[in-house]
């Protein structure tokens, strides 16, 4: 099975080959990592044949149109994991919205809006080659804002198979008792906000970024006084990591990879990639995607994070074993109608448009704090540009 990593350059790639290192379908597994910078590329392919002592069936290639047909001909599984606009477009998706009364965050509130503003048009490049080079692999997403650029995926490559993947409701599940949770629960939710609910009696349970509604003001005070930026702290662990790829030891690698968490290779990639080839799993996976039926307080074309697992060559959806609470519904709506609304402002590409969806978001207060976060976002991918 061919599998090809866009944006391979992420200090945590090597955490992907290093869960799969002891893996036994390892030898059915062909891997092509692709990235822009070629220095780091080669940093990287040497940390992963550390930890993999070798062991690794990978090939290297740049961004190059011709790099890339290559690097996409005959995949199987395609995983884009870019970060369009680097760190600095990360730094500036977390910060700007609190001068509007709105938490800042990479994928979700404003700050997501922004970056599926700047990522959509070169993510949409990179769809409409994958749509020549091999359309029947299956796409996978770690690009961020998950929800909104799953839903232009879909909407301008039907016949792709596009969905991206989180770990977080998995992992969420992990601090109940394991075997329980496997067993009986229900979930609702969209990328990264959603509940674990019908879990033993219990209440449902949210994941940790409802902190980002329920406690608005509290973050918003925490962000504003923050010494150094979560993307600043990430720059820095960046270039420590890459100089162990490039030049240390198998011990200063490791520690390099573990300077940073990367639960999504872990409990997320590596286990659905060793499902794929062992045909059954017993984890079960987040996938954003459209609706289609799976919930019925949602249209067909809603994108909802639904949970799947893998039994005897199929990815089957997990049904729900009771109707969702309608508080739950009644929350998370506000949220779905804004990502519909924010879908087709990234594909005009008006800022009235943007206006529009940010004024349907459930964080945003008023027109005027709308009418300013829409103006930062168009001037802030101006600015992006000109640094390319």
């Amino acid at each position: 099975m061919k599998v090809t990593v866009i944006g391979a350059t992420s200090q945590s790639t090597p955490a992907l080959f290093r869960s799969l290192a002891d893996s036994p379908c390892l030898r059915d597994l062909q891997f092509t990592v692709v990235a822009r910078n070629v220095e780091r590329l080669e940093a990287i392919a040497r940390a992963i044949d550390m930890v993999g002592k070798g062991e690794f069936n990978i090939e290297r290639s740049d961004c190059s149109r011709i790099g890339l047909a290559c690097a996409l001909d005959r995949a199987d599984v395609v995983v884009i994991q870019v970060r369009y606009g680097g760190l600095e477009g990360r730094e500036f998706d977390e910060s700007f919205p609190c001068e509007f009364g709105a938490c800042g965050d990479e994928g979700l509130g404003p700050g997501g809006l922004s970056a599926a503003w700047r990522a959509w048009p070169h993510l949409n490049g990179l769809l409409e080659q994958i749509q020549q080079s091999c359309p029947v692999a299956k796409v996978l997403l770690l690009t961020s804002p998950a929800g909104i650029l799953t839903r232009l995926a879909n909407f301008c490559w039907p016949n792709l198979q596009v969905k991206a993947f989180c770990e977080l409701p998995w992992t969420t599940l992990q601090n109940f008792n394991h075997q329980q949770a496997e067993a009986s629960y229900d979930y609702l939710g969209i990328n990264h906000l959603g509940w674990i609910y019908n879990l033993a009696g219990r209440d449902p349970f949210p994941l940790k970024y409802w902190r980002l509604d329920t406690e608005r003001d509290q973050v918003i005070r925490e962000q504003r006084c923050r010494n150094k930026s979560r993307a600043a702290e990430l720059k820095l662990l960046t270039e420590s990591a890459l100089r162990a790829y490039a030049s240390g030891s198998i011990a200063e690698i490791n520690a390099a990879i573990d300077s940073r968490c990367a639960p999504w290779y872990s409990h997320a990639l590596a286990p659905l990639l060793e499902s794929m080839i062992s045909h059954q799993s017993n984890i079960h996976f987040f996938f954003s995607e459209p609706n289609m039926g799976w919930n019925q307080s949602f249209a067909d074309n809603d994108v909802l994070e639904i949970p799947s697992y893998w039994d005897h060559g199929q990815l089957i959806r997990r049904p729900a074993r009771s109707v969702p609470p309608g508080n739950l519904v009644k929350t998370l709506t506000p949220f779905v109608v804004y990502e519909h609304i924010a879908t087709r402002a990234v594909l005009v590409r008006e800022k009235l448009a943007l206006e529009d969806a940010l004024e349907h978001h459930p964080w945003v207060t008023n027109r005027a704090n709308a009418r300013g976060l829409a103006s930062a976002i168009v001037a802030g991918h101006l600015e992006c540009e000109v640094l390319q």
